[in-house]
């Protein structure tokens, strides 16, 4: 046995426990991700030897340390009680700690004295944030899932409400109105950047991705009261055969700079009649693609268009670890540690789409997703076959498995999954079909404790609105809700019959 480290080095917030040694219990390579915290060393006693310290009574010590969180900002104090017992393979360490009461962590060391910490991030006030920077958790990779098989995992996720529906209140406003020139708006997205909330999403003549089709941004400084007029910030260039397309994908905020992603598709002849314009049909013929973002660093200037990967159906979030993941057709994209720049794009196989189609999936698209307490992803996907789909993850979005059927329910239409602030989960979107495919009504929320039973729910809208101009591929009461949640309140951006873009916000503490 080799001999113990001199130092215990307790993580406050996360509590995690270092020690030497990088393997798994069995021997094998683990990975561990580590961000940012508080530290405060403790010295320790040692001993020769390992052995001497696990006997067959338990041995105790108890500490007292004292520190400052960034949580909390202020004084608290730790008690720390360590129980060492012996094993047959490993050495398993077991920490009860206490903190104001509101968390507890579990920490196992084996016997390379590696250490693998699973946080509750539970906290007795159900509306405090416990996700900061300084207690983002270290945990050891791949994690145990809860249920035996992804399949049966899928099968736990359901929307089945305990009572009826009910409509929350909330504050809407309209972005952007019915424009008679320019008669699709929709691809929205929300986000905050300098004292200010934008919009941005796509605007066409007349038909959904048809050539010359631009992204527009607005603004409020009125906490989303009222809106700016639209600025036109990207346009399309002139491809072979035609003007090109734009299609709004996500906003990415940093301190500094405001990014505005977008996809260029270039189409083919097909698309084109001898005078150049656009010919809508279903079957597209894109010759070209690439993901392209403008920026700016005061709201006003905007860059020329830079040809930029990263582009997704929503804004990046960080995971319980600190990571930042946005969902992205049939997978994440992974982004840095400021969640500024895509680092890769994290998604299915082919084989896996295809096996997936195979046994029901219409197709696997706009993932969205969510991590449990226990560290496990869920990458949750539109399939178009009446319920949503679930890939999951055991190492923090590295690999997936085969998708599957949730019991969710869902008309063919994108939706957000994500946690609130106290911790709880979400869905924001459709979960029916009362008005036929395609309708996207009424636009809901659904609330869950625990990331599979998503069983209380709450109507958002439910205003019909009349399509005023028919376009190819337009419709939808309530299309591709983007949510974003800041300063006390859930923020959804949509658009309604793929014309009008709106947005409506309700307070956390309305989330009951």
């Amino acid at each position: 046995m080799k001999r113990m480290g001199k130092r215990l080095v307790l993580l406050l917030c996360s509590i995690a426990l270092f020690c030497s040694g990088c393997a798994g219990g069995d021997g094998s390579a683990a990975t561990t991700t580590q961000a940012e915290a508080t530290t405060t060393t403790v010295e320790t006693g040692t001993t020769d030897s390992t052995q001497e310290m696990l006997t067959s009574t338990q041995t105790t010590t108890s500490t007292t340390v004292k520190a400052t969180t960034e949580t909390t900002k202020k004084t608290t104090t730790t008690r720390i009680t360590i129980k060492l017992t012996k094993t047959t393979d490993t050495e398993k360490t077991t920490i009860a700690t206490e903190l104001d009461n509101t968390t507890e962590v579990m920490t196992t060391m084996n016997e390379n004295t590696t250490v693998s910490t699973t946080s509750s991030r539970r906290t007795v006030s159900r509306k405090t944030t416990t996700t900061t920077k300084s207690n983002f958790a270290q945990v050891t990779f791949p994690v145990a899932p809860k249920y035996a098989t992804p399949a049966l995992s899928a099968l736990a996720v359901n929307n089945r409400i305990n009572g009826a529906k009910t409509k929350i209140k909330s504050e809407r406003s309209l972005v952007a109105e019915y424009d008679p020139e320019w008669a699709f708006a929709h691809q929205n997205g929300i986000t905050y950047f300098k004292g200010k909330y934008y919009v941005g999403w796509s605007s066409g003549v007349r038909h959904e991705d048809a050539a010359g089709q631009r992204i527009l941004v607005a603004s409020s400084s009125d906490n989303c009261q009222t809106w700016s007029e639209p600025t036109v910030v990207a346009v399309p260039e002139m491809g072979t055969h035609g003007q090109k397309t734009l299609l709004f994908a996500q906003f990415v905020a940093t301190d500094d700079m405001l990014y505005v992603y977008f996809i260029e598709h270039e189409y083919g002849a097909s698309h084109f009649d001898s005078n150049g314009n656009f010919i809508a049909k279903d079957d597209l013929e894109v010759i070209a693609s690439r993901s392209v973002a403008v920026f700016t660093s005061d709201g006003v200037n905007w860059t020329e268009q830079i040809e930029l990967g990263g582009n997704s159906n929503e804004s990046p979030r960080q995971s319980l670890t600190g990571k930042w993941f946005s969902g992205a057709g049939d997978g994440l994209n992974i982004w840095d540690d400021k969640g500024e720049y895509r680092v890769k794009w994290s998604n299915l196989s082919t084989q896996q789409v295809a096996d997936a189609r195979s046994r029901g999936a219409e197709l696997l698209t706009e993932a969205s997703w969510y991590q449990t307490d226990d560290y496990v992803m869920h990458m949750m996907l539109r399939s178009n076959a009446g319920y949503v789909w679930m890939s999951e993850s055991y190492d923090n979005g590295e690999t997936w498995t085969d998708a599957y059927p949730t019991k969710f329910t869902t008309d063919h239409a994108m939706f957000n999954f994500g946690r609130l602030p106290d911790g709880r989960y979400y869905f924001v979107g459709s979960s029916t079909m009362q008005e036929g495919e395609w309708r996207r009504y009424p636009l809901e929320l659904f609330v869950s404790e625990d990331g599979y039973n998503f069983n209380k729910a709450y109507i958002l809208r439910d205003e019909k609105y009349q399509m005023q101009q028919q376009g190819w591929s337009k419709g939808g009461y309530f299309g591709y809700p983007e949510v974003f949640i800041h300063d006390g309140y859930m923020h959804i951006s949509y658009s309604k019959e793929k014309e009008v873009i709106e947005v409506t916000r309700v307070k956390l503490s309305d989330i009951l």
